[in-house]
């Protein structure tokens, strides 16, 4: 119950009945192994107080499977988070005719490969319950995934949000 309630907290913070921001305003381009432009799927971005680190997160829309998720410790604030600063951790997976990509920095019991960094502009709540924060945000993501399968390339992800 507490994980839906979370979950529905984030949502409505980004694009839901609460308000926020709308997958229309959120831009991801691809560059280097693979190539193009793509809108955003399921964008979130709220605090979870129980777990104390706020979540940014997208699908990309037209690549099934694909995703990208930032946990910033603490509430989230203006500032530039990434892969150096030791406390945000990130999980990105990217699939496109037959090529895949990942990142994955601070996760348990694996190593880190990929790098990234997170400019927060602007950051407004818009709803706050006994779980959590929901949050209206403005910025952009820079990162650089790995190969997994299909390509020896780097991928180049920019994301504005």
């Amino acid at each position: 119950m507490r994980l839906a309630v979370t979950a529905a907290v984030i949502v409505a913070a980004c694009g839901g009945s609460g308000g926020g921001t709308t997958a229309t305003a959120c831009n991801i381009t691809l560059s280097g192994g693979s190539t193009g432009s793509f809108g955003c799927t399921s964008f979130q971005s709220g605090f979870q107080s129980s777990n104390n680190f706020t979540q940014v997160s997208s699908g990309i829309a037209g690549l099934a499977g694909s995703s990208i998720s930032i946990n910033v410790a603490g509430p989230l604030h203006a500032g530039t988070f990434t892969d150096a600063d030791g406390t945000t951790k990130a999980t990105m997976s990217v699939g496109n005719a037959g090529k895949v990509w990942t990142l994955e920095v601070a996760r348990a019991g694996g190593t880190d490969h990929g790098t990234f960094a997170l400019h927060v502009e602007q950051v407004s709540t818009t709803t706050v319950t006994n779980v959590g924060t929901g949050y209206a945000i403005h910025g952009n993501l820079d990162a650089t995934l790995t190969p997994l399968s299909g390509t020896t390339d780097n991928l180049a992800l920019h994301w504005d949000f």
